[in-house]
Order: structure tokens, then sequence, then C-alpha cells
């Protein structure tokens, strides 16, 4: 390591964390003009794609000098950029997205052969998040703890540069192991990611002061689902104060936001069984949800149902059957509207609301509707389960569900991921949804 060009330790930190500053350095830092050209490109920089030929050119002739650990650096450089985009599979067609994450796999392993653990981590984090959003969990966790444990040794030696990589990369562990079910687990990881997150926007509060905020509200709903109600508020109300004053600067991104937690907030609520506090607080979140729909129906339209739902089940805890009976009606209606134009996206949300619209009419002994709402439900989880969902089918089978696929914490994860497609899809084709009213 000692003997390293000091050029290559700047471009590596350049690599693992994108920032600018490094990569001049480096390129100042270097003695041979070939070099110091290449460092200089706008598309070494993240401005476009290196041209392939010259950056051959530069590694095979540090290559072929026995300067294997400077060809390595140039050829993570040229590779850099389209390495990362593994982050974001949802946004690649299926050959593009195969070609990203093998470009990212293989710079994992170039870095670890070089013992660039910076490189290695943040290439593992990306690979660790493109499995993740391809749901595969198992790869997924065990490739972000390996980015998390090279961080934490990183972070007591390099002066904090890498505590934001260190941070998301926690906060995509923390999100696999929540849907994992790994619920006592999930929490340490997001109390971990809120105390750097919590440190990072002491020091830039406009930079990071949204991802604290966020990881909050991740503690606090992880909090909740281990029956620690008090951590749970605690960190959910911190959480509402931090969006609060964030929506100050951005009022209709932030209001969104607050709505989430207030919805996280009632959630709580329910479990402790305060329902009419958990009934105010889906209120809220409803009446927030209703004035954004106005503005961007598509957009915010999963969430109304969501929350709609929420509200109906605390709604028929007080055995207040009418108004919990109207939620579920809105629900299903919007989630119809939806399941429409997003094929079938949400057929599981829509198969959960209709068991809750049955349940309503049953206490009001109205037994030809819920029989009839109860066999459409029927009919969405048979379809999942031939999809291959097992869920649905352990569900059909009578037979215990796989560890993992349910509670709250999972659900959570669920709707999220639900949420962002409807809205990616409904932003492609401009749709817009009817909202009625109720409650």
């Amino acid at each position: 390591m000692s003997s390293m060009p000091n050029w290559v330790l700047l471009a590596r930190r350049f690599a693992a964390t994108g920032k600018d500053n490094f990569l001049r350095q480096a390129a100042e830092a270097c003695p041979e003009a070939e070099i110091k050209g290449f460092l200089r490109r706008k598309d070494v920089a993240g401005n476009g794609f290196v041209p392939a030929g010259l950056a051959k050119a530069v590694a095979e002739r540090l290559e072929s000098l026995g300067r294997s650990a400077e060809a390595a650096i140039v050829n993570i450089l040229v590779s850099r950029l389209l390495a990362l985009h593994a982050e974001r599979p949802e946004e690649l067609d299926q050959e593009t997205g195969e070609m990203v994450a093998r470009i990212c796999a293989w710079l994992v392993g170039l870095s670890y052969e070089h013992a660039f653990k910076e490189c290695e981590a943040r290439f593992a984090a990306a690979l660790g998040t493109n499995a993740s959003k391809r749901h595969e969990l198992d790869t997924a966790g065990s490739v972000l703890k390996r980015a998390a444990a090279i961080y934490r040794e990183l972070n007591t030696t390099d002066g904090g540069i890498y505590r934001p990589g260190a941070a998301m990369t926690l906060a995509n562990l923390g999100n696999v192991l929540r849907d994992q079910g790994h619920v006592a687990a999930a929490r340490q990881v997001f109390d971990e990611t809120t105390n750097i997150f919590r440190e990072l926007a002491g020091a830039e509060p406009h930079a990071y002061t949204a991802d604290l905020a966020m990881m909050l509200v991740n503690l606090g709903s992880a909090a909740g689902q281990q029956k620690d109600f008090g951590a749970a508020r605690k960190a959910l109300e911190e959480a509402l104060r931090t969006y609060g004053a964030l929506g100050q600067a951005n009022p209709d991104f932030y209001q969104a936001e607050n709505a989430k937690t207030i919805t996280h907030l009632g959630m709580v609520l329910s479990l402790e069984e305060k329902f009419p506090a958990a009934c105010g607080a889906f209120r809220k979140a409803v009446a927030i949800y209703r004035q954004l729909a106005e503005r961007d129906t598509g957009a915010h339209a999963f969430d109304l149902a969501v929350t709609l739902n929420l509200l109906s089940v605390a709604l028929r805890a007080e055995r207040q059957y009418a108004a919990a009976r109207r939620s579920a009606e809105e629900a299903v209606r919007i989630l119809r509207d939806l399941d429409r134009q997003s094929q079938g996206s949400v057929d599981r949300e829509l198969g959960n609301t209709l068991g809750i619209l049955a349940k309503v009419f049953m206490e009001e002994r109205r037994h030809s509707e819920a029989c009839q709402v109860l066999s459409e439900a029927k009919q969405i989880q048979e379809r999942l389960a031939e999809g291959g969902d097992e869920q649905c089918r352990s569900e059909l089978a009578g037979t215990p569900p796989p560890a993992g696929k349910v509670g709250a914490v999972n659900r959570i994860g669920v709707w999220q991921a639900a949420a962002r497609q409807v809205r990616r899809r409904a932003k492609a084709g401009g749709n817009t949804l009817p909202m009625g009213r109720c409650c």
C-alpha cells in the first residue's frame, strides 16, 4: 500500500465517493502526461462515457510495465459510471440491466484483487442494491453485509469521508433485513444508520436532513414491530418535526413524506390498540393525500388507498362500521382503477382490501355482500398463487407462510415498492384517476 502512487490513492477515493475534488487532485499528483490527460477528461468525471479504445490503450501500457494497480484504477474509472447504473435496474431493459450488473460484479472482483477496499465497498453496495430491487433478498443481504463491514473499517481510518456511503449501504441493508422479517436486526441497522445521518446532517443539513428523517421513520416502524412503542413514537415524532421543517423549502414533496410518517405513527398506535388516536392519525394522512391527489392523482392514489385501508381497520376496531365500510369501499374503487391501468401490479393490495371490506360487511350482518367480495378476493389470491406467489399458495393450502413474508414491517416495504411502480407508470402514461370521498 505504501508504494502505491499517490494519484492512484486519490483516484480510488474519487471512484468510491464521486467527489470531483479527488479526481482533480489525482490529475495534479500524476507526473505522466498521458495519464494526467486521461484523468482530466470530463467523461472520466461522469459527464459522459469514456471511449473504450482510449482507456484500453492506457490500461494495457500500464499492465505491460508491471503497473497492474494503476491499470486497475484506469479500468475502474472507465467502467464506474456504467457499473453504478446497476443501482437502478427498474430504469433499464433486461439486457442492459444484466450487462451493467456484470460490469459492477467485475469491478467488485477487480477492487478486491488489488485491495482497493473503498472501491470494493462502493461497487458491492451497488450490486447489493441491484439484488434487493430484483427481490433476491438473500444475495442482497450477503453482499450488503460485506460492503457495510468494509465501510465500518474504513470509517475508523479515513477521516469519515466514506460515512455517506456507509449510511446509504446500511439503509439498504436494513430494508433487506426488514423485508426478510428480521425485525430486531433491521432495527439495529436502522439505529446505526440514524446516528450516522444525524452526524452528517449536523455538518451539512441541506444534504442529509431528509435522509435523517427517512431513517427515523424506518427506525420507528421497526421499534413498533418490537412493541417498543415509546421508542417508536419518539422516532416518528422527531421525523414529523424534521419533515415539517423541510416542508418550508419544498412543500409538495415533504407534504407527501409527512403523510407517510403520520401513517406509520397511526400503525404504531394501532399496534398499541389506541384506535381513536390511530383513526385521528390516519384521517390526517388521508386529508394530505387528498390535497396532493387534486394536483397529481396518479402519484398518490396508491398511498391514499393504503391509508384508507388502515383507517377502515381502525374504525372497525372502534365499531364505527359505516365509516369503516365507506373507507374500505373507496380504497377498493381506487385500487380497481390502478389495477386496470398497471396490469395487475396492485392485485395483492386489492385482495387485502376486499378482505377488509368483507369483515366490515360481516359486522353489519350483510352476509351476501361479504360472500361476494370474499369470492373476488379468493379469485385474486388464486391468480397470484398461479403466478408463483408463495404467500398466496401457503394461504390457499392452509400452511404457514414462508418466513419473512408477512407482518407489518414486510408490508410497509411491499406498499412502498408497489407505490413506486404505480407512480412510474402513471408518470409515463399521464394517467389520472377519479377520487371519491368518505368519512
